[in-house]
């Protein structure tokens, strides 16, 4: 009773590593593919929100201030402002240094503009009252990229 002794082959040898390198090539593949995948979907989602969240959030304010006479466009320190105004307080939007702001200030308080909260990055905010009742709302954003949307007063009748 004997052992066989098989003879090695230079087969033995290749094909592991070539099933090895398959291997390794298929992962790389895999994993670039991924990072330009989330990479892309990344970019659209950040495009998305600079696009959106300004005026979203501009119109959400609107509508939940919205009553009549307390939608006022004014001038203050040079800047265009949409206020919003409450009983006892006012809520000015406007854009400072590259930033779409809101500052609260409660009635006959003189506060300056640079005290507002950073909201978004933005360049420019324009509002102007159209003849028949709408809000025509421009916001520039750092790129230079210009979104507008039409306000409508929901409690005018």
């Amino acid at each position: 009773m004997g052992f066989r002794h098989t003879k090695k082959h230079m087969i033995d040898f290749i094909f592991p590593l070539t099933l090895l390198l398959v291997f390794a090539l298929s992962a790389m593949i895999v994993l670039l593919l991924s990072a330009r995948i989330y990479s892309a979907q990344t970019s659209r989602s950040e495009y998305n929100y600079q696009s959106t969240t300004p005026l979203a959030y501009i119109a959400e304010k609107f509508h939940a201030n919205d009553s009549e006479e307390t939608i006022l466009i004014k001038r203050k320190e040079g800047r265009q402002c949409l206020v919003f105004q409450q009983k006892g307080y006012a809520t000015y939007l406007y854009t400072d240094n590259g930033w779409l702001k809101e500052l609260i200030v409660r009635d006959h308080v003189s506060v300056p503009l640079k005290s507002g909260k950073n909201v978004i990055e933005a360049k420019n905010l324009s509002v102007t009252h159209t003849r028949n009742g709408l809000y025509r709302v421009t916001v520039t954003k750092k790129d230079g990229t210009r979104l507008t949307r039409l306000l409508a007063g929901r409690s005018r009748s």
